[in-house]
């Protein structure tokens, strides 16, 4: 598998098409059929979480549902992807964007034409750009429309070049923006973070918040790792947190701080009845 990003990262096609990769692909589309029938939208939501089972990817469905997860959570508005490849982490995201109901991407790699989601897939809210991380971040950037909230590293899987991507986007950040890498269980990945932090001490680290490794030989792979700039300020996530989600300015009194419904209904703040 690893030999194939390497090989798609330069150009050099993968021996892997013929018959048998048709059979292949028949079969995946016929499960993704299936897939599709039987899991629904869930009803009365906008929530297509289905993208994660059904897309083909190389990530673990642990590290899928965290990315899903992320991007409805956090609700970046501009997301930044170094290292596209077929289109997986793409069309989640894109997914997870149109649920939010906001939010534009952008993914930079030296070589799309493997990029697999129809248009349609990608609500409007995706668009690639060939080019290598990081000499055409900026390029990438620029077709963001601004600075991006939420960047996510995913591809050489190397110290050398995490090092680099890492270099080429931390000038370009919002505040409060949010990096996430994939693989973070590699050794070379964990060493080249280490550095970054150690020299970006206003950044905080979340560590690896999707804890589901593919074993290797000789490293490990899989598993998303988190850093945000800043520490965490709770007023000033709570008005952002509100602000994202087109609501008031909340109220900030000391007499909420023991609001609950249930423990007002039995008059205690333990929520204990006497």
């Amino acid at each position: 598998m690893y030999s194939t990003v390497w090989c798609f990262q330069f150009g050099v096609i993968p021996l892997r098409f013929g018959i048998k990769s048709r059979f292949k692909k028949l079969a995946s589309t016929t499960r993704e059929t299936v897939t599709n029938t039987f899991r629904p939208r869930l009803l009365g939501s906008p929530e297509n979480i289905a993208v994660v089972f059904r897309e083909p990817h190389d990530m673990p469905i642990g590290d899928r549902i965290a990315l899903y997860g992320l991007i409805r959570g956090l609700r970046p508005a501009r997301y930044l992807e170094i290292g596209v490849r077929w289109g997986g982490s793409a069309r989640i995201v894109s997914t997870a964007m149109e649920a939010n109901g906001k939010g534009k991407a952008v993914g930079l790699d030296p070589d799309l034409s493997a990029f697999r989601p129809r248009k349609q897939e990608l609500f409007g809210r995706f668009a690639g750009v060939e080019g290598f991380s990081p000499e055409d971040t900026p390029r990438a950037i620029e077709a963001l429309g601004g600075a991006p909230d939420f960047v996510f590293i995913d591809a050489v899987h190397t110290y050398a070049a995490v090092k680099v991507d890492l270099a080429g986007v931390v000038q370009h950040l919002a505040p409060k923006a949010t990096i996430l890498l994939h693989d973070a269980f590699h050794q070379g990945i964990d060493q080249a973070v280490k550095e970054f932090l150690q020299e970006h001490t206003d950044f905080s680290d979340a560590g690896i918040v999707s804890r589901h490794p593919t074993e290797g030989d000789p490293v490990s792979y899989s598993g998303l790792r988190m850093l945000q700039i800043g520490n965490h300020d709770f007023l000033a996530e709570l008005k952002d947190a509100h602000l994202r989600n087109d609501l008031p300015e909340p109220q900030l009194n000391p007499d909420f701080w023991n609001y609950d419904p249930y423990a007002n209904l039995v008059g205690n703040p333990l929520g204990r009845k006497n």
